[in-house]
């Protein structure tokens, strides 16, 4: 019974709310933090804990950040850059369409970092957020960097093909060889040369052994 209700209490509670106490207990464990006292094994997982807490908190700034739309006011209320600001109005607008990216950010298994990357490699290629964010999840920043580069640019490349195919206008007339066997670019290759006297055009058709060079 008593479950239920703190169930029931924690559904009525507001976004706010749940925040504000978040934002005190962390304001208490940083109170108590002493870097000094702590083993490197501790410290190992103090940051693991600490970096949770900012890649759950990048999904809020990111989720909210296409309702202020300007970079420079999310950049003023975030203390970011603008750089960093315009990745977090594009990473919250990708999550909008990307249901994988939504779930990784909205558990704290990507940082708003990690997720920018994978957000330009959705956009480009969508559905690859699904395998870049399980790349994310094991392996380096640099890494995923360079793979979600790689999808982008894929993408760009096989979409610039499709559209240079489609423009590209498609001859139906036969090619047909001059009747004197002569090719039409040797042939003008001759008359280029031949221009340096008066009014010649050598011919580049084959000799017979009975022709004599003039």
């Amino acid at each position: 019974m008593g479950t239920i209700l703190v169930d029931e209490e924690l559904e009525t509670r507001t976004v706010q709310q749940d925040l504000a106490d978040a934002l005190a207990l962390i304001e208490r464990a940083n109170a108590k933090l002493r870097p000094d006292e702590l083993s490197r094994s501790e410290a190992h997982s103090l940051i693991d804990a600490f970096g949770r807490i900012v890649k759950l908190g990048g999904f809020g700034v990111a989720s909210l950040s296409p309702i202020l739309g300007d970079a420079a006011a999310v950049a003023r209320v975030s203390g970011t850059s603008m750089g960093k600001a315009r990745e977090a109005v594009a990473t919250g607008t990708a999550i909008q369409t990307s249901p994988d990216l939504n779930a990784a950010m909205r558990q704290g298994s990507v940082s708003l970092d990690q997720a920018a990357e994978i957000a330009r490699a959705e956009e480009a290629a969508p559905g690859s957020a699904r395998s870049l964010v399980k790349l994310a999840q094991g392996e380096a920043f640099h890494v995923l960097k360079d793979k979600a580069r790689k999808v982008k640019l894929e993408a760009e490349q096989h979409r610039d093909l499709a559209t240079r195919q489609h423009e590209a206008p498609q001859s139906t007339e036969p090619y047909r060889r001059p009747r004197d066997g002569a090719h039409p670019s040797r042939a003008r290759a001759a008359c280029g040369r031949a221009d340096r006297g008066p009014g010649r055009c050598r011919s580049t058709a084959p000799r017979t052994r009975g022709q004599r060079r003039g």
